[in-house]
């Protein structure tokens, strides 16, 4: 008898362990089909080229790549930062300037494309434009750091010394 009852706590126990598994395998999403892995395109590889040329201070040939770039593939987000940020270290900050607008008219949320869009701004002088820029990105993003950072930089070439503490 002793044997009985405790089968028949069991099953009740049992049931409800089977119902929550199946529940669960109900929940879980089905394995997403295998992707092929998509081989890079030349383009990929003109990118590497010119971040690489970028990084070994070749500004003048990473801006050449990434006009290239650019050419084939004017959507190409990174290229257009490469380009702003190849030309902002040469001194050309109009250049600088064009690649960030071109850049953020296809992608207005690019904080790379902002944030060197503030520093040719800053290149020139314009450092009230600048501080506008950055708050546009911070806008969007609050925990930018590097713009808070550079955002109190302008405020302290302006001598706003209080909103340096931004």
């Amino acid at each position: 008898m002793h044997n009985s009852q405790s089968i028949r706590r069991a099953i009740p126990a049992g049931l409800f362990i089977l119902m929550a598994l199946l529940a669960c395998a109900e929940k879980s999403p089905t394995p997403a089909p295998a992707r092929a892995l998509t081989p890079p395109t030349p383009t990929d590889h003109q990118l590497a080229q010119a971040q690489n040329l970028l990084t070994k201070a070749a500004y003048r040939e990473a801006a050449d790549l990434f006009r290239q770039i650019l050419a084939t593939r004017p959507n190409n987000i990174p290229a257009h930062i490469g380009l702003a940020q190849a030309s902002l270290k040469l001194g050309l900050f109009q250049e600088a300037v064009t690649a960030c607008t071109t850049g953020l008219a296809r992608d207005s949320t690019a904080l790379a494309l902002h944030n060197t869009l503030a520093a040719a701004y800053a290149g020139e002088g314009r450092y009230a434009l600048a501080i506008q820029t950055m708050t546009r990105a911070l806008q969007q993003r609050p925990d930018f750091a590097l713009g808070h950072a550079n955002i109190g930089g302008m405020y302290v070439k302006l001598g706003q010394y209080q909103q340096a503490e931004y």
